[in-house]
């Protein structure tokens, strides 16, 4: 199966119809913006300092608990 950028269909085959599983197709090369191409990882990193900085708020909770 070939799609365009916007999940559109452009060319599909049936491997299991099909003598020759082959498709050509012209697909766009350009694609659009999309959110992650603004931000990048920028929620990824934000997830993982989060759980350093609850990771690290429990074990001194523990430690203030066990004094």
């Amino acid at each position: 199966m070939a799609v365009d950028c916007r999940a559109r269909v452009l060319a599909a085959t049936d491997d299991f119809r099909n003598k020759e599983p082959v498709i050509i197709s012209d697909v766009p090369m350009k694609g659009v913006p999309t959110l992650y191409s603004k931000i990048g990882d920028l929620f990824a990193w934000l997830c993982c300092t989060g759980f350093v900085m609850i990771t690290a708020w429990a074990l001194l909770r523990h430690r203030e608990i066990k004094t």
